[in-house]
């Protein structure tokens, strides 16, 4: 059965609705594109060198690009994102973009 592109996106949105904040930023994202052609891929699983799996939130494969919703949890393991972002761009050869939804605090923005 072929899906269309609604299925699409709300079984990909569906990945990561126990994350309000990340889901509402991706969401966002989405819904501000203006060319239906472009694919996108929620979780987007990658290999790290040392075998463990890495996820990143939305991965838009035209561009090369990756993005990761920095929740205020992340404020507490910035040297372990740091080196799975590393990771991530040294393996793939792609971009890599953070979104901070709070401040050093803990506050959201």
């Amino acid at each position: 059965m072929l899906k269309t592109k609604q299925d699409y996106i709300t079984e990909s949105l569906r990945k990561v609705r126990h994350k309000k904040w990340e889901l509402f930023v991706i969401s966002r994202i989405l819904h501000g594109l203006d060319d239906d052609e472009i694919e996108f891929v929620t979780q987007q699983l990658v290999r790290r060198g040392n075998g463990s799996r890495a996820l990143t939130d939305v991965f838009f494969p035209q561009f090369n690009l990756h993005i990761e919703v920095d929740e205020p949890f992340h404020n507490h393991q910035v040297a372990a994102d740091e080196n799975r972002q590393q990771d991530i761009v040294s393996i793939t050869n792609h971009d890599f973009w953070r979104i901070p939804l709070s401040d050093d605090s803990g506050k959201h923005l």
